[in-house]
């Protein structure tokens, strides 16, 4: 087992950004009141993703219920791949600044981004294993298989526990663990399946013509929300997990993908 240390870098936002920022806030004030200023205010469960409407990738947050979403990130590069922390107040997710593959942690309370990897290969791909501690892939090369490491943000130690990108397309589980969603690309399209975990039945919750993908589980396991190319572009859908209630929850010209659930 490897064992290493990592350089944590909190970053606190130029003044140019928090310009940006304030701006985007001012021009959506609902949004905010919705999703800033506290979810307990908010009926609806609230979804994080990235988008490419503004012609580079950023983080939003779309309130489910009001369609309402706001922009989280503004940085120079690209930012994608967002996970909520388990409390519902961190979001994970990997940039690519200056040309370098990281993970990075935004604090939605205190406004503040924390870089976690600093190094020359490719971080990405951060899930958390504990309101402390994240996993991410490292990458040499694009066609390597790559390294799964477990990062603790408390002590910027890491050690490896896994290998590979494989490991992202297995079934996820449902919270109680009794079901699996999944993708299936069998037939002409890719579609959403949701499975028992014994596989005594399995349903596609998604058929329509058009591709759906990032499948992710609500925290009740009620539902399933993912990406969906059926009105053109790639847009944020929830489906109930038998496959009733579908809602697009998303609208704009850009592509919106990679959902995560807001933990209540």
């Amino acid at each position: 087992m490897e064992e290493d240390t990592g350089a944590s870098r909190r970053i606190q936002l130029s003044p140019l950004i928090r310009l940006a920022g304030l701006l985007s806030l001012l021009f959506s004030t609902i949004a905010v009141l919705l999703l800033l200023i506290g979810r307990g205010m908010s009926p609806q469960p609230q979804i994080a993703f990235q988008s490419d409407r503004t012609n580079d990738w950023e983080i939003y947050l779309v309130d489910a219920g009001s369609h309402i979403d706001v922009r989280l990130t503004f940085s120079p590069g690209i930012d994608y791949s967002p996970a909520w922390s388990p409390d519902g107040t961190r979001i994970a997710y990997t940039g690519i600044h200056n040309g370098f593959f990281d993970v990075y942690v935004l604090d939605t309370d205190m406004h503040t981004v924390a870089q976690v990897t600093d190094d020359f290969a490719t971080n990405s791909k951060p899930r958390w294993f504990s309101n402390n501690e994240l996993t991410y892939i490292v990458e040499e090369d694009f066609e390597a298989e790559g390294i799964v490491y477990l990062l603790d943000l408390r002590t910027d130690m890491r050690q490896q526990i896994g290998m590979g990108r494989s490991t992202l397309l297995a079934p996820i589980p449902s919270p109680d663990g009794n079901h699996e969603v999944f993708i299936s690309h069998a037939g002409p399209f890719m579609d959403i399946f949701v499975a028992a975990r014994d596989r005594t039945w399995i349903q596609n919750i998604s058929a329509h013509p058009g591709h759906d993908n990032y499948p992710t589980w609500s925290n009740d396991g009620g539902w399933v929300a993912f990406a969906s190319r059926r009105d053109g572009n790639w847009e944020i859908y929830v489906v109930r997990a038998d496959g009733s209630d579908l809602t697009r929850v998303t609208y704009d010209a850009g592509d919106d993908i990679a959902p995560s659930w807001r933990p209540n």
